[in-house]
């Protein structure tokens, strides 16, 4: 029963992470050639990226959700050049939060 329990508090902590992922993978399938190097790149560094959420990271976890909701966009719109400075802001605040939750360990 309590590993169930563990199991189930990190479902919940992780599952967010995973939807950030797929999410990234889906833009990255529709996206043109001359933007999929940076959007592997993201894709990446969420994949390797620690998936345990802790509530001191949410304002860099908040931060990643509206910028690929905003990479959707450019990526549909086929602003590439706008899309690469998101890429890059991404990765950012990737390593951002895994230095924060190096922090709390």
């Amino acid at each position: 029963e309590a590993i169930q329990q563990v199991g189930g508090q990190v479902h919940a902590l992780t599952s967010n992470w995973k939807l950030l992922q797929a999410d990234v993978e889906a833009i990255l399938q529709s996206a043109p050639a001359e933007m999929r190097k940076e959007l592997t790149e993201v894709r990446d560094a969420i994949r390797y990226a620690d998936p345990m959420s802790r509530p001191e990271v949410a304002p860099q976890e908040q931060e990643l959700v509206m910028g690929i909701g905003q990479l959707k966009e450019l990526v549909k719109a086929n602003k590439a050049d706008e899309a690469k400075t998101v890429c890059t802001t991404l990765q950012n605040v990737i390593k951002d939060r895994a230095n924060r939750l190096k922090a709390l360990k």
